[in-house]
């Protein structure tokens, strides 16, 4: 009984150990995700409509480098973006925004791309 409790012990001792040997690791090779270099930016959208306005926005968003996560809010008319500060700035950010036809802040959209957009999407297109 007493081996299997030595053994036990060693076991659960082990166990512990191991866990926070990798929580050392992961933080000094710095793969821990709350290192991650990031800074985040609201963005008042005051053309934004509807949640197609959305889409197009956090689609056009996600594929630009340094954007880590973006997360549209209709209700709002705003843009919370996560970026790396490293390889993009919120000037960038706010032209990327027009150049898909939106307003970011007090940058205009582009007209074009506003053209383009679906009728929901521009002003007055829900009513």
């Amino acid at each position: 009984m007493l081996k299997i409790k030595n053994l036990f012990l060693i076991v659960i001792v082990s166990a512990v150990l191991t866990g926070c040997s990798k929580t050392k690791n992961e933080n000094s090779t710095g793969n821990n995700s709350s290192e991650k270099k990031g800074e985040i930016v609201k963005i008042n959208l005051p053309t934004l409509q509807c949640a197609t306005c959305k889409k197009t926005i956090e689609t056009a968003l996600k594929k630009v480098d340094g954007i880590n996560s973006i997360n549209v809010s209709v209700k709002e008319k705003t843009a919370t973006v996560d970026f790396d500060k490293s390889k993009i700035n919120p000037d960038k950010i706010e032209t990327e925004i027009t150049l898909v036809g939106y307003d970011a802040n007090s940058k205009k959209k582009n007209e074009a791309a506003y053209e383009k957009l679906e009728d929901c999407c521009k002003i007055g297109g829900h009513q």
